[in-house]
């Protein structure tokens, strides 16, 4: 008789936020409870997210261009454990996310916001919501290829 493979199912959750790197709000709380969660009920679970100024995090795996549109840009990924197994891919691109806030300074996005949007789901309070969602067909991640909408 062949031996049973069996697959455990995989999420890639992906957000501008979460917990222990990066806090506005309940976003990052939700994005840094839920990978450990789903790990501990037999998930393979990876939140993505900015890699901000001031985050230390995580151990370089790979560094190549990304390109979503016509704006391309170096980007460098970054992989850092979570709780129960889970584990979270810091993208680091200076041009987009080295700055003084997570979303912008006194009530106003910052000029990069439009180029950052195809990267990662605006927050329900940005003006950026109402766009069109972007699609991004293929993007390298630690040897795997990964598809994603953000709407």
């Amino acid at each position: 008789m062949p031996p049973v493979i069996t697959t455990r199912p995989s999420v890639l959750l992906i957000g501008s936020e979460a917990q222990p790197f990066a806090k506005t709000g309940g976003l990052a709380d939700v994005l840094g409870a839920l990978p450990p969660a789903l790990q501990r009920l037999g998930w393979d679970a990876t939140v993505v997210l900015p890699r901000y100024r001031g985050v230390t995090a995580g151990t370089l795996r790979e560094a190549f261009p990304v390109s979503v549109g016509g704006y391309t840009r170096e980007a460098r990924f970054y992989e850092a454990p979570l709780p129960d197994g889970a584990a979270a891919l810091l993208v680091d691109c200076p041009d987009l996310y080295d700055r003084d806030a997570i979303y912008g300074v006194g009530g106003v996005d910052y000029a990069t916001a439009r180029a950052a949007s195809p990267f990662w789901p605006a927050p329900r309070s940005s003006t950026r919501r109402a766009a069109a969602p972007a699609r991004t067909s293929c993007m390298r991640t630690t040897g795997r290829a990964v598809s994603f909408r953000s709407t």
